[in-house]
């Protein structure tokens, strides 16, 4: 039980939908773990790849990095960077780039809180 306990206490720490994240683990903390790495791995390949799509004022591919920014994020109950995504494709959409680095910045940030937390574990 405490191993269980210990392990919702620390993650409240990371603000993360952590009721969508049990349902789809079927509550197993290792599950979640391995999908959080992956999440984190995918992530930051599309960001990297949002950055060269900006530089190259590359609108649809800028569309579909966003996309399944915001797609990946809601699967593991990543909803800050979820919403963040969402505002970036709204953006893309109106062929905006204004603020676009902040959002970066945000889903950087909200990501490397991830990888914080799964480095303490």
């Amino acid at each position: 039980m405490s191993e269980q306990a210990d392990f919702n206490t620390e993650s409240d720490l990371l603000p993360l939908d952590w009721h969508h994240l049990h349902e789809v683990s079927g509550d197993d903390p290792e599950f979640e773990t391995e999908l959080l790495q992956m999440f984190v791995a995918d992530a930051q390949e599309h960001i990297d790849a949002v950055k060269e799509a900006i530089k190259n004022q590359d609108f649809d591919k800028l569309g579909r990095e966003a996309h399944h920014l915001k797609g990946s994020s809601a699967n593991v109950g990543a909803t800050p960077m979820q919403l963040v995504a969402q505002k970036l494709e709204l953006q893309i959409h109106q062929q905006k780039l204004e603020g676009s680095a902040e959002y970066i910045s945000q889903l950087e940030e909200f990501l490397n809180s991830i990888q914080d937390y799964l480095n303490s574990h």
